[in-house]
């Protein structure tokens, strides 16, 4: 249990904090799925692979939509189509990304505890 708080802690060591968060929130999250299902190892089991399977897909699509972005940037291509809206709007940014960023939690969270069609 305690090494799953070592990585975040190594990893603050030398990323900034913007870029360390998500892995200690997803380290509480899996924390949550583990006090939910400790009883039945089988269905442990399960939900924290689940789990890391869906985080996974999600890294990389990060790693995916980084590199179409760093290609428009290499382009000289401008996908600044919000900027606007952005300018005008900013102090209203970090409280979106807040929202959002607990939304998708909440969404891993739920898919992962979420019972599969077709177990008994």
């Amino acid at each position: 249990m305690f090494l799953c708080f070592l990585l975040p802690f190594a990893l603050g060591l030398y990323l900034p904090f913007e870029l360390s968060a998500a892995i200690v929130i997803g380290g509480i999250i899996r924390w949550f799925v583990e006090q939910r299902y400790k009883k039945d190892e089988k269905l442990y089991k399960e939900k924290t692979e689940k789990g890391i399977l869906i985080v996974s897909g999600l890294v990389a699509g990060d790693a995916l939509i980084g590199l179409v972005i760093a290609t428009f940037a290499g382009l000289k291509i401008s996908i600044d189509f919000a900027s606007n809206l952005a300018t005008n709007t900013a102090w209203f940014a970090p409280w979106l990304s807040l929202a959002m960023f607990l939304l998708v939690g909440l969404f891993l969270y739920t898919y992962t505890c979420k019972e599969d069609k077709g177990q008994g």
